[in-house]
C-alpha cells in the first residue's frame, strides 16, 4: 500500500507540473511575447526582425555579425555550476533551486533507479535550459503593464544555502517599479513543495498582479 500511495504521489505531482507549464506558465510567456512585440512595433522596429544579423556598410568600422546554429546541448552538472544556487537535501530528493529565476531545475529521486539494476543511476526528474533534456519548473506574476515579476529572469537572493524538511528557504527579490517579492519554500519528507509568494508594494502607485 505505501509503495502504491507514493506511485501516486510521484503521478500527481508531475502532473501538476505539467499543467502549471501548459495552462499558466505557457500563456504567461506568449502574452510576455507579444507585449515585447507591441513595445517593439511601438518603437518603429519590426518584431519580426529582432535577432537577425545585418551586414555592416563599407563604412562601418563593426565586425560583420555571422548568425549562430542551433544550440548544442551541453553538459547538465556544467550548466547548473553556472548559476548561484539552494541546495535541495532531504531523505527522498537531491538537488538545488537556481535563484536566477527562482527556478526548480536540479532534482533527483533518491529511493529511484533508471533500471532495475541496484546500482544504476538515480532517475532525474528536472534539468536545467541548456542540458541535453531540459524540463523545469517556474513561477512568477503577471503585472498590469504586461511585465513578469518574479520570473525566468529574475535575480533572488537567499537566506540560506539550503533546503531540508525541518529549514524552508526564503527567497527576496525587488523590482525596478518597488514590489518586493518573498518566496517561501518548504518540502516535505518525500517529494512535496510548498511555494508562498507575498508581495508587498513599496511605491505610491497601484500595482495589480495576476
Amino acid at each position: 500500500m505505501d509503495t502504491k500511495n507514493l506511485i501516486l504521489a510521484i503521478a500527481l505531482s508531475l502532473a501538476i507540473l505539467l499543467g502549471w507549464q501548459t495552462f499558466v506558465e505557457q500563456p504567461r510567456q506568449a502574452e510576455r511575447q507579444a507585449e515585447l512585440e507591441r513595445q517593439e512595433l511601438a518603437a518603429g522596429r519590426d518584431p519580426n526582425t529582432i535577432g537577425v544579423p545585418t551586414v555592416p556598410s563599407a563604412s562601418s568600422n563593426t565586425q560583420p555579425v555571422t548568425a549562430t546554429g542551433p544550440t548544442v546541448p551541453r553538459d547538465r552538472e556544467e550548466v547548473i555550476a553556472e548559476t548561484e544556487r539552494v541546495k535541495i537535501q532531504t531523505p527522498t530528493l537531491s538537488g538545488t533551486i537556481n535563484l536566477t529565476g527562482g527556478r526548480f531545475d536540479d532534482l533527483t529521486l533518491l529511493e529511484y533507479r533508471d533500471t532495475i539494476e541496484p546500482n544504476s543511476k538515480n532517475i532525474t526528474l528536472l534539468s536545467p535550459r541548456g542540458s541535453e533534456e531540459p524540463y523545469f519548473a517556474e513561477f512568477g506574476w503577471l503585472t498590469g503593464n504586461g511585465t513578469v515579476s518574479g520570473g525566468g529572469q529574475t535575480r533572488w537572493t537567499a537566506n540560506q544555502s539550503k533546503l531540508t524538511i525541518d529549514s524552508p528557504v526564503v527567497l527576496t527579490t525587488r523590482t525596478d517599479d518597488g514590489l518586493v517579492l518573498t518566496r517561501t519554500i518548504t518540502v516535505d519528507d518525500h517529494f512535496m513543495f510548498t511555494v508562498t509568494d507575498r508581495i508587498q508594494n513599496t511605491s505610491i502607485t497601484p500595482v495589480n498582479v495576476s
